[in-house]
């Protein structure tokens, strides 16, 4: 769940949402869309601290970013619900 290739793959779908954004015809579809791109940013962002906070043996920083990954799940769901929304 917090590994490396969980961050990379993580980048990966914000660069495409980036990209889905652009090219999405309608303004609010599209801010829906960077939101989500944003938070698979974050997601990422903290899967790659995560681990490496874990390959220190840092104990109390893999919880501090255990935590922001939770945050930024939690603001995922939030916002794939707003796109939802956005969508019907």
């Amino acid at each position: 769940m917090y590994d490396k290739a969980s961050a990379a793959s993580l980048s990966s779908l914000a660069a495409s949402l980036d990209a889905a954004a652009n090219d999405a015809g309608d303004s609010d579809v599209a801010s829906a869309i960077r939101d989500l791109a944003d938070d698979a940013r974050a997601l990422s962002d903290a899967a790659s601290r995560f681990q490496a906070a874990l390959d220190r043996n840092d104990t109390s920083q893999a919880e501090s970013y255990k935590n922001a990954f939770s945050s930024a799940q939690q603001e995922w769901e939030d916002d794939a619900e707003t796109f939802k929304s956005v969508c019907s």
